[in-house]
């Protein structure tokens, strides 16, 4: 079946009463009367409705479920694509060079220079965007982190940018309820981008920060790869209990990411994983997570620790140890040796 469905959301709508068809390719929610205000009920897209209301955030997730994703919000109508056919659903994006292998949507930059004999590839996860609840897609699942990062770096370096198809707000490039196999498309495709370049092991490096780094965490874990995360999200808990699930992860994924990741390292245990590069702050609210689901498991695992005072929270851990990064991403890419770890105030 194809069309569309139209449904209008009031304050009282009860979730169990929508009689919705998931069969359809979009679904238009009309939720101008949402809102105190003006903007609110106009501007305001569908996933702001959810923060503050319980039926909202219950379809939400079922739409996720059914692997539909916000892709426009105009004049209080909320549009809802279901991904279905990769060469259809690619036009949601906006970026003009975004590519599709295996229902996975990707950019690879070509490198500055492309001599020399060690061809290098840096994959970069993104991150929470800077405005989550954006309807734009491309700006929520396929934030482009550091856009300026080949002029850092070594000018051979293909860059790999997998957008995070999954979830509400992205699916933290792990397996959600719509795509049992996301893990594995998107290894898949590090794999064939690593076999049409003839770029070896040794020459990857995954990088990403906050959702970012919790897909390079677990795929560098999962793949042997040398990894840089910076503040990977561990864990749900913080966000759920205090911000009332923040992330739209309740109902959308098999597991939690706590047991995600405390499953991950009992795999991993008693191995060398010195690869592995984590950079964190005792003034995020991930820092207790990561250590004691991560750094505890197993102290081979390279930690840097910054208590810089203008850490305040889990975003500015990535801002204020950017300087530090880069020259970490270059000790990686060069494959310079730096197994240890330390405690920093800047």
């Amino acid at each position: 079946m194809s069309g569309l469905l139209k449904i209008d959301f009031y304050e009282d709508t009860v979730f169990e009463n929508l009689d919705i068809n998931y069969d359809v390719d979009e679904i238009y929610i009309n939720k101008s009367s949402v809102g105190k205000s003006k903007d609110e009920k106009l501007i305001h897209n569908f996933l702001a409705v959810g923060r503050q209301n319980n039926a909202a955030k219950k379809l939400i997730a079922e739409l996720s479920n059914h692997a539909f994703y916000l892709v426009k919000h105009t004049n209080g109508v909320s549009v809802f694509k279901k991904f279905k056919d990769s060469n259809v659903f690619i036009n949601s994006f906006e970026d003009k060079n975004i590519k599709c292998w295996d229902d996975t949507f990707y950019t690879l930059d070509e490198p500055i220079s492309k001599g020399g004999s060690k061809k290098r590839l840096l994959v970069i996860f993104s991150s929470i965007a800077d405005l989550p609840f954006n309807a734009s897609i491309s700006r929520r699942v396929f934030f482009k982190n550091f856009s300026t990062i080949a002029k850092y770096i070594p000018k051979n370096t293909y860059i790999l940018r997998i957008a995070d198809l999954g979830g509400v707000l992205g699916g933290f490039y792990l397996n959600s309820n719509a795509d049992s196999n996301f893990e594995n498309k998107v290894q898949n495709l590090i794999r064939k981008v690593q076999e049409d370049e003839s770029i070896a092991d040794a020459q990857v490096v995954f990088y990403g920060g906050s959702k970012g780094a919790t897909g390079a965490l677990y795929h560098g874990l999962k793949m042997g790869i040398k990894t840089l995360a910076v503040d990977p999200i561990v864990s749900d808990e913080f966000y759920i209990k205090t911000y009332n699930d923040l992330h739209f992860v309740e109902g959308a994924f098999p597991c939690y990411k706590q047991e995600k990741f405390s499953n991950l390292m009992l795999e991993n245990n008693n191995k060398k994983l010195n690869f592995i590069k984590v950079i964190t702050s005792p003034n995020s609210e991930q820092y207790s997570y990561i250590q004691n689901i991560i750094l505890s498991s197993n102290r081979t695992i390279n930690n840097y620790i910054f208590s810089n005072p203008n850490i305040k929270s889990h975003p500015d851990v990535g801002k204020q140890t950017l300087n530090f990064a880069t020259a970490m991403l270059n000790n990686l890419l060069y494959d310079v040796s730096m197994d240890t770890s330390f405690i920093s105030e800047f």
